[in-house]
């Protein structure tokens, strides 16, 4: 693995930039805490420790009503962040065909650490982990007012505070249609970061599917033994079968040119990047990929 150490002002300062290139408009998310989606949308991001998704499948929350497969990706990333969730449902109003999940990822694993599948909203779910994500895959629309769930979030009273790391970012595309695709994404980390990504099907249309060309993933780790971890990338898909996210691919040293992969699935991916170890002057590294909807 190729080695470069980064230094930071001061030795404590830790940046990270995302470009998000569509129609021309650069989109810099707020982090730590200062940004965050409406909680009924199809999909979004929460930074804080205790909140709530109340979502409703209609015309206002997915305005392409004539679309199939409808796919929504939450990314929970509480700041400060904790070892452990507590997950309740308040109302849960689904079809037999509609699939929703809950994932959590543990700091520093080139795995995730839980991923189920909820068919009802009784009783009290407790996951480990320091990032929540809920995905949710509806085969058909319902304009009543009546499909939907709310769920609510906190940490358990058993929950420890984890201290790695300093600065987290969550991003979220919302996905285009075949016609608009967002083509181009790159993202560059400093160490003692967290970092994710949540890509959804880019083109609801029956047949297509989301593809992601990598043309670049660098990560620049120093000090990597057992008690400092290296930069670790993880890319998850989101199943077809029962909306969990499966692990794709783990990387924790800069991938060469022959085998940045290409990869393809029909509902979206969520990728996920500890930036290093706790050593806030090196590691992080940079991926640069596009993506567009095509024929399966």
């Amino acid at each position: 693995m190729s080695c470069i150490k980064k230094r930071s002002f001061g030795g404590f300062l830790t940046c990270i930039l995302f470009l998000w290139c569509y129609g021309g408009l650069t989109v810099l998310p707020i982090v730590d805490g200062q940004y965050e989606t409406p909680n009924n949308g199809c999909g979004g991001i929460f930074r804080y420790i205790t909140g709530s998704i109340n979502f409703t499948l209609n015309h206002l929350t997915y305005p392409n009503a004539g679309d199939r497969n409808k796919t929504c990706l939450w990314t929970i990333l509480p700041n400060p962040t904790w070892s452990q969730f507590k997950i309740t449902f308040t109302r849960f109003v689904l079809d037999p065909d509609d699939k929703l999940a809950l994932t959590t990822y543990q700091e520093n694993r080139k795995a995730l650490t839980q991923t189920i599948r909820k068919t009802s909203g009784d009783g009290e779910t407790i996951m480990s982990g320091n990032v929540l994500v809920v995905t949710f895959i509806s085969p058909s629309f319902d304009d009543s007012g009546r499909k939907g769930f709310r769920m609510v979030w906190d940490k358990t009273e058993s929950a420890q505070r984890v201290q790695n790391y300093r600065f987290t970012v969550p991003y979220y595309s919302y996905g285009k249609t075949s016609s608009e695709p967002n083509p181009y994404f790159a993202a560059g980390f400093m160490g003692n970061s967290l970092s994710t990504f949540g890509f959804t099907k880019g083109n609801n249309t029956e047949g297509f599917a989301l593809q992601f060309k990598f043309h670049k993933i660098e990560l620049l780790s120093q000090y990597c033994n057992a008690s400092y971890s290296c930069d670790t990338l993880l890319i998850s898909r989101i199943s077809d079968s029962d909306a969990t996210l499966r692990d794709v691919y783990a990387w924790d040293t800069n991938v060469t040119e022959t085998e940045l992969p290409t990869m393809q699935n029909k509902f979206g991916y969520f990728f996920i990047m500890w930036g290093g170890n706790f050593f806030n002057s090196s590691g992080g590294g940079r991926m640069q990929l596009e993506y567009a909807s095509v024929r399966e």
